[in-house]
Order: C-alpha cells, then sequence, then structure tokens
C-alpha cells in the first residue's frame, strides 16, 4: 500500500481492485485503513441486442471540438457522481477522467450522441483483447433521458467494436446503479460481481 500511495501520489484517490486471486488479509487491511468498498456487476453479451433502437445521430468522437464536447459533458457526469466518492469538489477529477479516456484512443473509440446538432450523451467501444470486446462510460444528458438515446448509443458501440473483431461484448456497472436493469433487458447477462476499495489520498 505504501508503494502504491508514491506511485500515484499526483491521484486524488487510491484505489484497489479485488480479484480470486488477492490475499484475504490484504483485503481486511483495506478494511481495517477505512478504505470503501464498491461492488460492480460484471455483465456478457454473447448474441444480439434485444431491442432496435429509435434512431439517433450519433458519431464518432475524432476532432478536438469533438473531445470538448466531451469534456463537458464528463464535467456534468462528474457533478452528478463525484459525490459518491467524497472528491466532488475537486475541479480537477473530470478534466483528468477525460483526458486519460482521451489517451486510450485508439484503440478505444467514443461516441456522441446528439439532438438537433447539440451533444447530449456520449459511450465508449473497445474490441478487446482474445475477442472479448467491451462498452464503457455511457452518460445521457439528464434533460434527454428516457428518449432511448442510452440504447441507440450501446447500440452504435456494440457494432463498432463487432466490426473490429469483437465477439461477446462485456461491461461493468455498479451494483446499486438501476441501468442494471436496462442492460439486462437488452440482452447482457450477469457472470460476477467485482469489489474494489478506494480513499481520497489528497
Amino acid at each position: 500500500m505504501v508503494r502504491a500511495a508514491q506511485e500515484y501520489s499526483y491521484a486524488a484517490r487510491l484505489t484497489f481492485r479485488i480479484d480470486p486471486f488477492t490475499p484475504p488479509l490484504f483485503e481486511a487491511e483495506l478494511v481495517a485503513r477505512e478504505y470503501t468498498r464498491s461492488e460492480g456487476l460484471l455483465l456478457l453479451l454473447a448474441g444480439d441486442l434485444l431491442h432496435e433502437p429509435k434512431p439517433c445521430d450519433t458519431r464518432p468522437v475524432v476532432s478536438d471540438a469533438e473531445w470538448r464536447s466531451y469534456y463537458e459533458l464528463k464535467n456534468l457526469d462528474w457533478c452528478e457522481h463525484g459525490h459518491t466518492l467524497g472528491v466532488q469538489d475537486d475541479v480537477d477529477v473530470a478534466l483528468g477522467l477525460a483526458t486519460s479516456n482521451r489517451l486510450k484512443c485508439p484503440p478505444v473509440q467514443y461516441v456522441l450522441a446528439y439532438h438537433d446538432g447539440e451533444p447530449i450523451g456520449f459511450c465508449s467501444a473497445w474490441e478487446g483483447l482474445d475477442g472479448i470486446g467491451q462498452v464503457e462510460d455511457l452518460f445521457v444528458h439528464p434533460a434527454h433521458r428516457g428518449q432511448g438515446i442510452a440504447t441507440a448509443l450501446l447500440h452504435c458501440c456494440v457494432v463498432l467494436a463487432r466490426d473490429r473483431g469483437a465477439g461477446p461484448i462485456v461491461l461493468i456497472v455498479d451494483t446499486a446503479n438501476t441501468a442494471k436493469k436496462m442492460y439486462t433487458a437488452l440482452g447482457w447477462q450477469p457472470v460476477a460481481v467485482c469489489r474494489e476499495y478506494g480513499k481520497p489520498i489528497r
């Protein structure tokens, strides 16, 4: 833990993801040091999505202007969810997340959804390793939720990942997030629960 704190001293938060090979004593130490536990539900889409999306203007994020639009939406996303991590007042976090996500591209591809020419949501697609793709980082502006935008973004990203060689598609959703009902309704199946422990370090 000391080495991790040194290596990531620039970060606002230190997070450890637990897997089947993590020693139980290490997880117990994280609990004793008051790291906050969170859980993610791992879902797998083996076949096609079950419902066709409504028409939606979706475009890959390529230009600097499109990345700026993503940054603005990511900041809104962070304002909604940052408080759960105890760092909602750190204005640099959203920019840091957006910047690190841009560095993943390629091979990751981000997509923006538009309404009347204005960006209103985003999601990312990756063909993954060994043919197992991933979609993640899904967000829709609150004023446009419930209109099929998220479903359209998911369809677009699944197609992108599979066009690049992916077969099954995974995603991870917080176990408390009601979006898991949408994912399972679209055809994703639950396969595992992932645990991680995090703590602000600044």
